[in-house]
């Protein structure tokens, strides 16, 4: 196995966020997609809440790191296609990256809403907001529709993936991964 760092490929820092970023979310989702299978007020739900909170976090702090090594280092030239297909992906890699940024914000704007602090490992973090509860419900209402439309624009990348992958027979997917067999 080689690793191919060559202008056809994203930059190494690019892809290794990425990779970072994948399981990040993944775990966000998790946490949240089984805390209706615990018991209210109980141990195992406030813990997948503190772990909802602190990966929704990370995914703030990688994002931040996403924007930066874009800026560093340059995207591999367009393989092309059709105007149609390159605008839906831009369009879905666009949206992508602003739930990343603004999914944790509305989440921390929620709590701080409902007059609760995010305290991760000692840390305090401001409140946003002062305690409001009808905002409080609007911001959940907002942070859980983007989160379904979250799902909808995963399953959109996964499977364009896959067709790139497996259709297609391009490149695409070997652009975002770190070593090839090539």
């Amino acid at each position: 196995m080689t690793i191919d760092w060559s202008p056809a490929r994203y930059g190494y820092k690019t892809i290794a966020i990425h990779w970072i970023t994948v399981p990040l979310i993944i775990a966000v989702f998790a946490t949240m997609e089984l805390k209706p299978y615990t018991a209210k007020g109980g141990e195992l739900r406030e813990t997948l809440m503190f772990w909802h909170y602190l990966l929704g976090l990370a995914v703030l702090a990688a994002v931040w790191f996403r924007v930066a090594a874009r800026r560093m280092e340059s995207a591999p030239p367009d393989l092309g296609g059709p105007t149609w297909k390159r605008a839906m992906a831009a369009l879905t890699h666009r949206f992508l990256y602003v739930l990343m940024f603004i999914m944790p914000v509305l989440g921390w704007l929620a709590l701080n809403a409902k007059g609760q602090g995010v305290h991760i490992a000692g840390l305090d973090l401001p409140m946003l907001v002062e305690k409001n509860e009808s905002l409080a419900r609007l911001l959940k209402q907002w942070h859980q529709a983007l989160a379904n439309a979250g799902y909808v624009a995963l399953a959109l990348h996964v499977l364009a993936v896959l067709y790139h992958q497996f259709v297609a027979r391009d490149r695409t997917l070997l652009r975002m991964m770190p070593a090839s067999a090539e």
